[in-house]
């Protein structure tokens, strides 16, 4: 990486910021072929750009994996939903996004469990209440059951992207009233090591139990 790649970056966001869909093609070979920060920089641009559609985008993306670095892809794809959906953006935004995409993003979603990083899966399970139903509640209740396993294995420890997954996947199941899977947050009161967990998983299984 030279001195002058942070420049060059900065300029490829830039005129990703200025695309449109209609380039989507080109700027995929742009992110397999620039280095890594670059390809970061064109994903976060992504996000910002006018025109949301990059369903193509994060389905080859996902689908595409070098070899042992596949980490590196699933940053990208987090570091473009963190960018096409971020917070400040209000509910009929991210929805619009959401209905853009929604073929990427539900095979995506539906492969939660098969994920490694947990940031990733964060950034996934908060956008489930945007398809309007409660057609995933199957893989909230296995990506549960898989960090139960991990604070089990533990002494009911885990590393801070494992927590933030977890209080986000909470939030999510109480927002999404699902009744059935009360007994899981009521366990996960019991296995978790993390205050802050333990009294929300306590709060959203109280809430579904009087559902």
């Amino acid at each position: 990486m030279t001195i002058l790649s942070p420049l060059y970056a900065l300029n490829c966001a830039d005129i990703v910021k200025q695309s449109d869909s209609s380039m989507n093609k080109d700027i995929i070979e742009f992110i397999f072929s620039e280095d890594y920060e670059t390809a970061l920089s064109i994903m976060r641009a992504l996000g910002q750009r006018e025109d949301s559609y990059v369903e193509d985008i994060i389905s080859t993306v996902f689908s595409t994996y070098p070899g042992d670095e596949f980490y590196k892809n699933e940053n990208l794809l987090e570091e473009l939903l963190s960018s096409l959906f971020a917070a400040q953006h209000n509910r009929a935004l991210l929805s619009a996004r959401f209905n853009q995409n929604k073929a990427a993003l539900h095979e995506l979603i539906i492969n939660i469990p098969h994920i490694y990083s947990p940031a990733l899966k964060r950034h996934l399970i908060r956008l489930i209440p945007l398809a309007g139903h409660e057609k995933y509640r199957t893989v909230l209740a296995q990506e549960a059951e898989s960090i139960i396993i991990l604070l089990k294995a533990n002494a009911g420890y885990a590393e801070k992207a494992v927590d933030q997954e977890l209080i986000t996947l909470l939030k999510v199941v109480a927002e999404l009233e699902l009744t059935d899977l009360a007994e899981i947050c009521i366990t996960i009161s019991y296995v978790s090591g993390n205050r802050d967990i333990v009294q929300l998983s306590r709060q959203v299984a109280s809430g579904l139990l009087k559902k």
